[in-house]
């Protein structure tokens, strides 16, 4: 049986607080990095990926393409690691909520998803002239926070137009 993360635990120098979201290979734990305090985001692979190479290289290839970004409006990768059987990214944590669940709450106002969705475009236009695509924007891997600020994340399909040439 694959080894469980619980609040409290710590993983290379990171203080688990909790579960703050789960995606498709994925689940993302609110985390404190032991040394300072700072509150970060812990990616690491869903305990059913656990051996499965192709995932696992997945999420190392997103922590290679995040280090290489640098905007205000993409979650950079702050580091990469392994502690016993888990991988993980570390991203800075945004106390905010996923887009998919505050348009399932009712929307948002029209000036407010007119500016987020300048941010992520803006984002995206970044991502497009260093040479990547994002092949998975969908409000679930945008957040948004009280002052109206959003990021783009999630970068586990991310491919270099080189790559995406080979497809």
């Amino acid at each position: 049986m694959t080894e469980r993360l619980y609040a409290g635990q710590v993983l290379s120098g990171y203080r688990l607080e909790g579960s703050a979201g789960k995606g498709g290979f994925g689940m993302v734990l609110k985390a404190s990095r032991i040394k300072d305090g700072k509150v970060v985001a812990l990616k690491v692979l869903r305990p059913k990926h656990h051996g499965d190479l192709r995932r696992e290289k997945q999420l190392l290839n997103e922590g290679k393409i995040l280090r290489t970004l640098d905007h205000p409006r993409i979650l950079r990768c702050l580091d990469v690691g392994r502690a016993g059987a888990w991988s993980f990214l570390v991203l800075p944590w945004v106390d905010g909520r996923p887009l998919s669940q505050v348009l399932g709450k009712g929307g948002l106002e029209l000036k407010l998803a007119l500016d987020c969705a300048f941010q992520i475009l803006e984002a995206l236009a970044y991502v497009h002239r260093k040479g990547m695509i994002h092949q998975d924007v969908k409000p679930s891997n945008m957040l948004i926070d009280a002052r109206g600020k959003c990021f783009l994340f999630d970068f586990g399909l991310a491919v270099t137009r080189t790559d995406s040439l080979k497809l």
